[in-house]
């Protein structure tokens, strides 16, 4: 089950996603419909944080591409924040966290968003 909040940060739209974002359906539904209705205002950039979600599925990598192309093509700019394995480890090994505007947190995914610029990159770890 998959649960969405809508704020307002820095006058962006901020959709927190609590829960799973496993499979077609009813999850992706939820969070795809909060997203289409912030790219719908046209707001200079929408931020998705996902450091509650506990599973990232296919079906909501997928529904990310598609919010990222939809926001593009609204003149918006789509910034994701995650912090932990269940939203980072899907997008790295996919390769969609080098789309997405991805950040650790969302007031340097506003920061980001305000300046235009994408996020710097992690440094790796060597252990």
């Amino acid at each position: 089950m998959v649960f969405v909040e809508v704020s307002l940060v820095g006058g962006l739209p901020v959709i927190v996603v609590v829960g799973e974002v496993a499979q077609r359906g009813e999850g992706e539904d939820v969070v795809r419909t909060a997203i289409s209705a912030q790219i719908a205002q046209r707001p200079p950039a929408v931020v998705i944080d996902l450091r509650q979600a506990t599973f990232m599925g296919s079906a909501g990598l997928r529904m990310l591409v598609r919010s990222h192309a939809d926001a593009e093509q609204a003149g918006t700019r789509l910034a994701i924040v995650a912090d932990q394995c269940a939203a980072l480890c899907p997008l790295a090994v996919t390769r969609v966290d080098g789309v997405l505007h991805v950040h650790r947190n969302v007031f340097e995914a506003i920061a980001a968003a305000q300046l235009g610029s994408r996020p710097m990159a992690w440094p790796e770890d060597d252990a």
